[in-house]
C-alpha cells in the first residue's frame, strides 16, 4: 500500500519545481565551494562538505513531506506547538551566565552551533 502512495505522488510531482530547487541548490553549493577554496587546491573543504550535507538532508526531508499526508501533521499540530513552546523555553533559560548573543547553545548532549564560536571572542 505504501509503495502505491509513493507512486502516486511521484506521478504527480511539480518536476519545474523540483529541478528549480535542485538548480538552486547547486548554485549555492557551487558559490561556497568556489568561496572556500584556494586556486592551488581544488579540494572540497569542510564548509563544502557540510553544504552539500544539509542539501541532501534537506531533500530527504521535502520527499519524506510530499509523501506524507497532511491531515496527520493537522491532527498532531498542537502537541508541534507545544514541542516548540518548549524549546523556545529552553532557549530561553538556558546558559544565563552570558547575556551576550551566541551563535548557538547545548541542551545535553545536543549541540548546535552555526558559527565556529571560538572565532568570535
Amino acid at each position: 500500500m505504501q509503495w502505491q502512495r509513493f507512486m502516486f505522488f511521484w506521478k504527480r510531482m511539480d518536476w519545474l519545481f523540483v529541478s528549480s530547487i535542485i538548480t538552486l541548490v547547486v548554485i549555492g553549493v557551487l558559490f561556497i565551494f568556489s568561496a572556500s577554496s584556494r586556486q592551488d587546491d581544488l579540494q572540497m573543504t569542510a564548509l563544502t562538505q557540510r553544504q552539500i550535507l544539509w542539501a541532501l538532508l534537506g531533500f530527504v526531508i521535502f520527499f519524506g513531506a510530499v509523501v506524507m499526508d497532511y491531515h496527520k501533521i493537522g491532527r498532531s499540530s498542537f502537541i508541534f506547538y507545544l514541542v516548540c513552546l518548549a524549546l523556545l523555553v529552553v532557549v530561553l533559560t538556558l546558559d544565563k551566565k552570558s547575556m551576550a548573543p551566541r551563535a548557538g547553545f547545548r541542551c545535553l548532549v545536543f549541540k548546535f552551533n552555526h558559527l565556529n564560536s571560538q572565532n568570535w571572542r
